[in-house]
């Protein structure tokens, strides 16, 4: 990976459970400040702490920010942590 400048990692976290989740995180964090890394997911945490994160509908972009702004701007991105159990409606007010 060291001689690579860009980096995708499509669903790396899909299947694992949550500590193995933490370590893949922990890789994709050491690896940005030397890579740009593309990471796809469908499991929010995994995506939490990119510098930008990118939201698709069907195929179209309908969001960009980082996790706090999308959780404001977003009705999909602010849903899908909803049902991740990342925020609650207490967290909004």
């Amino acid at each position: 990976l060291s001689g690579r400048k860009i980096l995708l990692f499509d669903e790396a976290t899909a299947n694992l459970d949550s500590h193995n989740e933490r370590q893949i995180g922990d890789v994709l964090t050491n690896l940005r400040g030397n890579h740009t890394v593309l990471v796809v997911a469908h499991r929010l945490s995994t995506i939490m702490d990119a510098d930008l994160i990118h939201v698709l509908e069907h195929g179209r972009l309908v969001a960009s920010g980082q996790h706090h702004q999308l959780v404001e701007m977003s009705t999909i991105y602010r849903n899908l942590a909803k049902e991740q159990h990342l925020i609650y409606d207490s967290a909004l007010a």
